[in-house]
């Protein structure tokens, strides 16, 4: 996020839940390969999902596996520990 402050290879992000948008996350610190990713509220999936006349059957929020903590240290260690980095829903019409 345009706010967030960089301590050498530190990150710390001050986000805030309620602002909605794309912004660029640095994924590969040796040729600087970034990627845009979006944040959403919880509200705004769920009301779009029933908008279009799906009904929730369930939702999960995966964990990090160790696997992926491994592979990706910098990303996983700074948010999967403190939210999910992925949400699905399984869904009807």
């Amino acid at each position: 996020p345009s706010d967030s402050e960089r301590n050498g290879d530190r990150l710390k992000l001050i986000f805030n839940y309620f602002d909605e948008g794309g912004y660029y996350l640095q994924v590969n610190r040796i040729d600087a390969t970034e990627m845009v990713t979006h944040h959403r509220k919880l509200s705004t999936y769920i009301n779009a999902i029933i908008s279009q006349g799906f009904e929730i059957k369930k939702m999960i929020e995966p964990e990090v596996t160790p696997e992926g903590l491994q592979k990706y240290p910098r990303h996983f260690k700074l948010v999967g520990e403190y939210y999910p980095v992925f949400i699905g829903f399984l869904l009807t019409k």
